[in-house]
């Protein structure tokens, strides 16, 4: 079988084609998300140790809440959840409140 020079660039310039999977991994932004499942059951303080708040970005298209428990593995949270939104609201609240500045006494000279 003899190679035309034609068929030999015809064939260098096809292998340097993008793949099909990069076209269609743009269109499918949900495979960089930490969370495939969430739950919204209320889960007693006792057992939080941690969590986490991811913000949209990075290939993830929704807000992201990871739990760290003291005794199970890690959960994602509903970010809809009603007791979730009413502990997101009182963290801001108590985040939007200034804390008192300690006074500061200065020893004075003998």
């Amino acid at each position: 079988m003899r190679c035309t020079p034609g068929f030999l660039l015809l064939m260098l310039l096809a292998s340097d084609l993008p793949p099909a999977h990069g076209v269609l991994e743009t269109l499918y932004t949900n495979f960089k998300c930490k969370c495939l499942k969430v739950i919204s059951v209320l889960i007693p303080l006792q057992e939080i140790d941690r969590f986490e708040i991811l913000p949209p970005g990075n290939g993830c298209p929704k807000y992201e809440i990871i739990l760290w428990r003291k005794t199970k593995p890690p959960v994602c949270l509903d970010p809809q959840a009603s007791w979730i939104k009413k502990l997101a609201k009182r963290l801001r609240k108590l985040k939007a409140t200034p804390t008192p500045q300690a006074s500061v006494i200065k020893k004075k000279d003998v």
